[in-house]
Parts: structure tokens; C-alpha cells; sequence
């Protein structure tokens, strides 16, 4: 018969990739969306950065074919850093505990787990997604911060009229460092922000990484402030609204006191006055006219500074007086002359823009000509000194600004000649970074594939892509076999043509990215052999001109075949039904040599074979099995299919062959002997006949015995076989007619069915002969079949075969008779001249039922003993209904009760608790009671003088059912 099998899934992966690259790029590319505004996470909690795609063609995504890289950029970095990679089905993260699910990537959610996020982690994520030949990428930004804790000196002030006192308010361990803290006063005409008198220090940088500070507000209040309320409100990132913290004033008269030595200080007050008034006039020369030269900086700029990403350059001149100075801006490329680009004054009608002259489109984007550089100049004065900061924000390029000079020119009164801070510009590119090659997760031997190798985020182009072959077991020194070379943004170069190298192919897939970026995918397209690619390994190897990189990353071949299969053999060709027969089944064709075959019987498994070592390997690497099966086969099985399937590495699912067994040896079936008269006397003649049925072919003789005697009688007829329409089987009947004698009571008679096929075992019915008059009971029945607690219910038990006024019964339980709702039907005579009755014992089952064995007894003047029938009922176990715990008080006791109802057995262990201890006083608990459900109910008690200690004390009631192994709590609280 022919294979079949899931085969497609399995080619499904090569062939999408290799006809969305016959049709270079138009394949489309991935959808990737990400979170739509900031990530706000507080540090020390977990993040979710979301990345969704969209844009793919199948409802789950096979991981073999995808690949996932998170990068992440920091707050002022040039550069961008791996943080998670799945590539091949494998995770890598290069932060700990950062995780990808499989089971959201099969939907196409690439979301991003960070926990216990940290301040270092702010910054720009990119996530980028390959599922070959398609890519995408989405950004979105993170920012991590911790909320200050606040606190006042004191909530309350008390002040006497005419002094002074200071209140502090400390805010603490916060990120970042931008914090405002203000103070304002509430009295009766109002709300009004104080300006004055208040002392903010700096910021201190804790070992965490937060940040303290403290701001103080200094009150020299009259006896109108008494009463008024003053706020200190913070404001931070990490605040929704602003924190408030409010302190209340009073205000006092001072006691007055008269010093004894009040001449005295006068004198000395008056000395102090005066040099303090002397000390002041040379502070304030110092402050007011006193001038002071400017300090500069060095321009500060980045670590890097990168090709088309804007760069920020700054520079501090502080602490100068008076404060009118003037900036100008240089710049001298390469081989150029020094240009001005930019001058500025602090005086008032002197800021000028950059002067519109070409000099000035000093470092300018691809896509702009006439975008200048952008500087920004502010200027402040505190305590009588000014301070000034310019900041420079451009975007360059390196093959214009690489080495260019950049010049800063500071002019003051102070100063006998401008202060000049100069800094080279070192414009550098991106590195391009790779990602492993990706491969179909099932290479299969002689169908197409391609191999992808995704490069990502680099600048400027060019870029060099070579593909390499090192053959499976080359020696160590064989050097690389080039097969592909190509400069991206050329034509391909594939070494010795297309004449020398027939097998491989090559193609791009090129992305510019919203950061000015380059990404491109390189496609190596080939059909793979077992001899020559199982275990080749391919390189790639990237050469970037512009950072002297050079990366290159290689995949080894895991070539795979997929097996075929021929008939199944059976072994004898038509199968004995209830014997051993074998099958067998050569699979051939497959690579590697590890194979698992199952055998079934219409979708029913009989065996399961793992064959790692008997498969023969071929000539074109390729290995052959066959498998054996011994089984039994059943009557039943005619027209069933056998199947043969296979699991191999090379297909997903598995592949089968089938055989239908419309052909089966089958022995025949006996049904049970049946007699005519059932209980005959003696002298009757009686007719004993059996029925076989089932059997193939239809050659059958039968066999009678008594007392395993063989019985030659010619009252013994056979029918001819029929055939059963339904089954294919034939059946048939024999019969004897026999005289029965006086002492045939409880003789056994046999017949066998030999069929000739089977001849070795025959098929056997045995039946020992029964006289008339000896009660025959039936299996006790209950009415209704499931009983129930507190449900009546009847239970039937007939006899027949007595003879009349010749027996009695009885129901039985705990061996002694019961004696209500027991009734017998009037004796019936029957055809045969004997009777039958029917005897019912109704009663409604209580717990004291339950596991209770009820017996039915029927005595006769035939047999010395009672004829028996036993059952016990199937009543349910059933755990205890509790109530809530009842307490009350009486004289100074506390009691408490809990009631139990509906439960059966009774066997349950009650214990008390007070609060986590054992109760160890006296515990009552009544006995058990049949309640109108017919199961038991009981209360259970305690009784104690609380201690004041007790209250608010848990009350704890623990009940466990023995039965049904259930434990049930209730609780309470002491409320006196």
C-alpha cells in the first residue's frame, strides 16, 4: 500500500523562505509595536516593555524560524547594548533574570520581562524581530525612579514674639536628582508663597544611587502670625501631585527679665556693633565692586560621538564680575581654515543668532543642506557673580568632520586676553551587529533551503558579506572554502560563476531604521545532501570599513532524510484469532538512523519499537529498517486495519501504512447450555442444546459428554453453519434429547465444538443439572438502584423452582431477622409445576445503615442448609455540616458551641483551640443522633472563665471526619 503522513509542516519552514526571497524584498516586513508612551517603573519593581508583531502569515509562529534581539541604549550614550537574544529557539540574556516566553512568541508578542529594575536601566529599548525572510523593529523609552520620603522637624512650633527659630524639611533616598521643594504660608487673608529667608542645600548622592537633601525656613514672627500654618510642598517625577507636610505656629509673648549685669552688656554690645558694622562695609567692597575674572571650563563632550546622532558639547564659565562678557565659536576642518561660526554678549541688545554666512553650516545631516549647527547660551547672577553655560548640539558626519577642531573664545574686562578651550572632534561609525544565522528547524535531504544571516543597527555603509564552507570532518589547517562575496550596495561577486558553483545562490533584504541606522539580511540558497552537508558548517563573516570591524558567526547542518515505507507482511498470511501472528514493515530511505515505530490496531496501540541500532546504512547515506510485530489477533479484529507508523527527526507528526485484515481464522463462541424443561424431574425428556457462533471457516463437528463420558447418542442433531451478515463469522446449533434419571441431580454435562482450523484447543460448555424442586434465588435488587439517606427504598429478591408450601425466608442484618416492611407475593405456579415468589423488604436507610450487610435466606426440606443472597448497600460516606462557633456569657463563663449535622459515619476528633494553643480543659461532646435526613447530628462544647488577657482571643474549632478524611475549621473571636 502507499505512505502517507504530515508530511507538508515539515517542508512548509524552506519553501516560504526560499519563494519570499525568489521574490526579493517583496515579501513585506514585520509590524512591530511597542508600548505608546514612557514606561514609568519604580525601582526595585518589575517591568513589562512591550513589543507586539503583526504583518506574519501563519496563526502561531514556529520559534525555529524566529529570532528576537532587546537593545538597550542608556540616558547620553552613543551606543547601544544587547540585553536578551533568542535566535534558533534558544535564550540568551545578558541581564539576569530578563526573560522572553515561548508561549506569547508563538503568538507574536516578543515582550520584554525585567525584574527588580535598577536606576542604571533607564534609556531607549529597541526591540528587533527576524521571522526569515522578514524583519522589524520598535522603540520605546523607560524611565526608573524612587519617590522621596518626607518628613518635618516638627509639626508644631511655639515661638516667642520678637526671636527667631528654623524648620527643617528632609527629603530622602530619591532618583532622580531633579527635585523642588517650596514653602508657603496659610494665614487668615490667605495662601502666599514664602520667597525669603530660606536655605536649600545641595543634593547628597547616597551609596544607592538616591539622593538627600534638605531645605530650612527661617521664622522671626510677630503676634499677628500666631496661628498661622506653614506648608512645605515637594515636588518630584516620581509624584503624581506634590507631597505637603504642614507645621502650626504660635506665637508668645516673651517673659521680660532684667539681667543684674545689663550695663555691661550694653558696653559689649555696642563694641560688637561696631565691628561688625566695620566687618561688613570690607564684606560688601569684596561682594559689590570688587571684579573677578571668569573661570572656564574644558568643553565637555560625550564618550563617543557617532555618525548622524546628535551629539550635545557644553561648556561653564562662572564666577566672574562684573557681568558683561562675550563668546564667539571656531571651527577649522581638515585641510580648511579656521571659520567663526558663532559670537554672543551678555549685554543688554548684544545676543546675536549665528551669523546667516556658509561658514556656519558647520556640521549638517544627509538630509539637510542648510540644517546649521544649534548653540544655546543662558547666563545667571547670584550673590553678585554671574555664570553662563553654552551648549552646542549638532549631528555630524564622519566623512566631513572626523578631526575637525572646535573652538570656544571667552572675552571679559578682567581679562588681558580672551580664554580659548578647544576640543578635536572623533566622529566614529556603529559596528554592525549580528545575529546567529538562522536555518529551518528541519534541513531535509534534497529540498531547498536558506540560510539567513540578519545584520543590524550600523552606519555608514559600505559593508562586506563573504559566506564560507568548512566541509564535516576537514582537517584543522584546511582553510575556509569561499562561496559568496558580495559589498552591499554592489552586485554579488560568487566566486568561480555560476558555471564552477551551480549549487548556491544569494540575495538582500535592506532596512533603514528611524535612527539613521542599516540593517540587512544576507540569504545563502542551496539544496543540501546527507553526503555533502550533513555537518558542513557555513560562515558568515561581515567586514564594516568604517569602525575596522570584523564579525562573522557560522551554523553546523543538521541534514535530515524522510523515510518511506512499503506493505505490511503478515505472517501466516490469514492470521488465527487468539493466537500469535506477526507483520512486518521495511522502512527505508532515512537519515538519521534513530527511528520509532508503532504499531495499531484501528487507532489502538499494540507495540512501540525504538530502532537505534539495526538500521543498515546505504551507499547514498541513507538507512533501511524493517520491524517485526507478534500480536494476537481477536474475532473482533475482522476487518480492522493494522497500521504501521513511524516518528522520525525528519517529519513532523508521523507517517503510516495500513493493512486490512478481511481475512481472519477465528474459533467458535459457546453460548451457555440451555435446558427444556429448566428444572426437569425425573422421566422427563429434555432437550439440552448449545449455540456457537463466531467462527471462520465453517468446517465445525460437535461433541457430547455426562460425567466426561462421550455420549454416542443418534438424539444428538447439529444445524448447518450460517454466516452472520454483520460479521463475516458463521454460526450454528446442536441439540440432544435425554431421559432424564433419578440421580442426574447436580450431574455435569459437557458439549465441545471442534473446528477443524482450531482442532488444537476446542471450545468447551459445561452446565450441572438442576431438578425441580430446589429453590433457585435471584441477585437481591434495589428499587431504586442508588438509595439515599431518608428515601425509601425497597429491596426484591425472587425465588422460583420450589414446590409449594415447601420453603420459608427471612431478611436478615447484623445476623438477626427484621421483622418490619418485609412482604412475600402469594406462590405461583409456573409451566414446569413448580413456583416462584417474589419477597420485598422496604425501609428507609438512616446512618445506621451505612457499610451494613442486609441477607435474604430461603430454608427447604431438599437441602440440610439455607439458600443465601447478600448485599451491602452502597450508602455514601458523608462529612459533618458545621456550624459557626455560638459563644455566650453567663455568672463570668464563657461557653461555646458548635453544632454537627448530616454526617456518616459517626467516627470524628474534635479538638479546641485557644488562640494557637490546645484547649486543655474539659471538652463535651454529645452523642451522636439521627436527625429526620437519617444522618447524625451532635453538638460539641467548652466552657471557661476568661483572664483579661483573653480578649479579643481566637476561638478555634477543629473537626476532623475519619471517613472522609475531611478536616473543617470555624473560628471566633472572644468579644468580653
Amino acid at each position: 500500500m502507499p505512505c502517507s503522513g504530515d508530511l507538508w509542516p515539515a517542508l512548509f519552514p524552506g519553501l516560504i523562505a526560499v519563494l519570499a526571497l525568489l521574490g526579493a524584498a517583496e515579501g513585506g516586513d514585520l509590524v512591530v509595536s511597542m508600548n505608546s508612551r514612557m514606561v514609568e517603573v519604580p525601582v526595585n519593581k518589575d517591568a513589562l516593555l512591550e513589543c507586539r508583531v503583526s504583518g506574519y502569515k501563519n496563526s502561531e509562529i514556529n520559534l525555529q524560524n524566529v529570532g528576537v534581539i532587546w537593545y538597550h541604549k542608556k540616558l547620553g550614550a552613543s551606543t547601544k547594548d544587547e540585553v536578551y537574544k533568542f535566535s534558533g529557539g534558544r535564550h540568551t540574556s545578558y541581564r539576569k533574570d530578563a526573560a522572553i516566553f515561548d508561549d506569547e512568541l508563538k503568538k507574536g508578542i516578543a515582550s520584554l520581562f525585567l525584574p527588580r529594575v535598577q536606576f542604571n536601566e533607564e534609556g531607549d529599548y529597541t526591540c528587533v524581530v527576524f521571522i526569515s525572510p522578514d524583519q522589524g523593529s520598535g522603540e520605546s523609552s523607560m524611565i526608573v525612579s524612587a519617590e522621596p520620603q518626607i518628613s518635618l522637624s516638627a509639626t508644631a512650633i511655639t515661638i516667642e514674639n520678637g526671636t527667631e527659630k528654623s524648620v527643617k524639611c528632609d527629603s530622602t533616598a530619591f532618583y532622580p536628582l531633579a527635585i523642588q521643594i517650596s514653602w508657603l504660608k496659610k494665614s487668615k487673608s490667605g495662601e502666599q508663597k514664602i520667597l525669603d529667608h530660606i536655605c536649600t542645600g545641595s543634593p547628597v548622592r547616597n551609596a544607592d544611587g538616591t539622593y538627600n537633601v534638605s531645605s530650612h525656613m527661617r521664622l522671626r514672627p510677630t503676634l499677628q502670625d500666631d496661628g498661622n500654618t506653614y506648608v512645605c510642598l515637594v515636588r518630584h517625577r516620581s509624584l503624581d501631585k506634590g507631597t505637603e507636610l504642614t507645621t502650626h505656629l504660635t506665637v508668645k509673648e516673651p517673659e521680660i527679665v532684667v539681667p543684674g549685669g545689663i550695663i555691661t552688656c550694653c558696653v559689649i554690645g555696642s563694641i560688637l556693633l561696631c565691628s561688625l558694622i566695620m566687618i561688613g562695609g570690607f564684606l560688601m567692597y569684596l561682594k559689590i565692586f570688587r571684579k573677578v575674572p571668569p573661570k572656564v571650563s574644558e568643553i565637555d563632550k560625550p564618550p563617543h560621538i557617532i555618525h548622524l546622532e546628535e551629539t550635545v558639547l557644553t561648556c561653564h564659565i562662572s564666577g566672574y564680575k562684573p557681568a558683561n562678557i562675550s563668546l564667539c565659536c571656531f571651527l577649522q576642518r581638515e585641510g580648511g581654515n579656521q571659520s567663526k561660526i558663532f559670537q554672543w554678549s551678555s549685554a543688554p541688545g548684544h545676543s546675536q543668532a549665528p551669523e546667516a554666512i556658509d561658514q556656519q553650516k558647520l556640521i549638517c545631516n544627509g538630509d539637510s543642506a542648510n540644517e546649521s549647527i544649534h548653540i544655546e547660551m543662558t547666563a545667571v547672577t547670584h550673590d553678585g557673580r554671574s555664570s553662563a553655560k553654552c551648549k552646542i548640539i549638532f549631528i555630524p558626519e564622519i566623512d566631513k568632520d572626523d578631526g575637525a577642531v572646535l573652538s570656544l573664545q571667552v572675552s571679559h574686562s578682567t581679562l588681558g586676553k580672551p580664554i580659548t578651550k578647544s576640543i578635536q572632534l572623533k566622529v566614529e561609525g556603529i559596528a554592525p551587529k549580528m545575529i546567529n544565522i538562522l536555518a529551518p528547524p528541519h534541513i531535509i535531504h534534497e529540498e531547498v533551503i536558506a540560510l539567513s544571516c540578519p545584520i543590524d543597527g550600523f552606519t555608514p555603509r559600505p559593508l562586506a558579506i563573504t559566506w564560507y564552507q568548512k566541509p564535516y570532518k576537514a582537517k584543522e589547517n584546511m582553510g575556509l572554502k569561499e562561496i559568496v562575496r558580495t559589498v552591499y550596495g554592489s552586485e554579488d561577486v560568487i566566486v568561480g560563476g555560476k558555471k564552477d558553483l551551480p549549487k548556491y545562490s544569494h540575495s538582500l533584504n535592506e532596512l533603514t531604521n528611524e535612527d539613521n541606522t542599516y540593517s540587512v539580511t544576507s540569504f545563502l540558497i542551496f539544496t543540501p545532501t546527507i553526503l555533502e552537508d550533513h555537518e558542513t558548517v557555513y560562515v558568515c563573516e561581515v567586514e564594516h570599513p568604517a569602525t575596522a570591524s570584523k564579525t562573522l558567526h557560522q551554523v553546523k547542518l543538521d541534514v535530515k532524510a524522510i523515510p518511506e515505507c512499503e506493505d505490511i507482511k503478515l505472517a501466516p498470511e490469514i492470521p488465527i484469532a487468539e493466537e500469535f501472528a506477526e507483520s512486518t514493515c521495511r522502512i527505508h530511505s532515512f537519515f538519521p538512523k534513530n527511528i520509532e515505530v508503532i504499531w495499531k490496531m484501528d487507532n489502538k496501540q499494540l507495540q512501540e519499537t525504538k530502532a537505534e541500532t539495526e538500521p543498515t546504512l546505504g551507499t547514498d547515506g541513507r538507512y533501511s529498517f524493517t520491524d517485526h510485530l507478534k500480536f494476537i489477533p481477536a474475532r473482533e479484529d475482522l476487518g480492522k486495519i493494522l497500521t504501521c507508523k513511524f516518528k522520525h527527526e525528519s517529519i513532523i507528526g508521523t507517517k503510516r501504512t495500513d493493512c486490512k485484515l478481511d481475512k481472519l481464522i477465528s474459533p467458535p463462541l459457546m453460548d451457555d447450555m440451555k435446558i427444556q424443561p429448566q428444572y426437569p424431574k425425573p422421566g422427563d425428556l429434555t432437550t439440552f442444546s448449545c449455540h456457537a457462533r463466531g467462527f471462520y471457516p465453517k468446517d465445525i463437528m460437535f461433541m457430547w459428554f455426562k460425567n466426561e463420558k462421550r455420549i454416542d447418542d443418534k438424539e444428538i442433531t447439529s444445524t448447518d453453519p450460517e454466516i452472520d451478515k454483520n460479521t463475516g463469522l458463521f454460526c450454528c446449533e446442536s441439540r440432544w434429547k435425554y431421559m432424564i434419571l433419578a440421580d442426574d441431580h447436580q450431574i455435569d454435562f459437557k458439549v465441545e465444538a471442534l473446528h477443524f482450523q482450531t482442532s488444537h484447543r476446542p471450545a468447551k460448555v459445561f452446565h450441572s443439572l438442576l431438578l425441580g424442586g430446589i429453590p433457585k434465588l435471584s441477585d437481591i435488587i434495589l428499587e431504586p438502584e442508588t438509595p439515599f439517606y431518608g428515601q425509601p427504598l425497597v429491596l426484591k429478591c425472587n425465588v422460583t423452582n420450589f414446590a409449594q408450601n415447601g420453603i420459608s425466608t427471612n431478611w436478615l442484618m447484623d445476623n438477626k431477622p427484621i421483622l418490619k416492611g418485609v412482604r412475600n407475593t402469594d406462590p405461583k405456579e409456573e409451566q414446569d409445576g413448580f413456583y416462584q415468589l417474589c419477597s420485598c423488604l422496604e425501609l428507609i436507610p438512616t446512618a445506621l445503615h451505612y457499610n451494613k450487610k442486609l441477607v435474604f435466606e430461603v430454608k427447604n426440606q431438599i437441602t440440610p442448609e439455607a439458600i443465601t443472597k447478600h448485599l451491602y448497600l452502597p450508602l455514601p460516606g458523608n462529612s459533618p455540616t458545621v456550624s459557626e462557633i455560638y459563644c455566650k456569657e453567663k455568672s463570668s463563663v464563657a461557653s461555646f458551641k458548635v453544632l454537627l449535622t448530616d454526617y456518616v459515619p459517626q467516627e470524628i476528633e474534635v479538638k479546641w483551640f485557644k488562640g494557637e494553643q490546645p484547649y486543655t480543659g474539659s471538652v463535651h461532646n454529645g452523642l451522636p443522633q439521627i436527625a429526620t435526613t437519617g444522618l447524625f447530628s451532635s453538638t460539641t462544647e467548652i466552657e471557661f472563665i476568661p483572664e483579661p488577657s483573653d480578649h479579643d482571643l481566637e476561638i478555634r474549632c477543629e473537626i476532623f471526619h475519619l471517613e472522609t478524611k475531611k478536616r473543617i475549621e470555624q473560628k471566633c473571636r472572644l468579644p468580653f
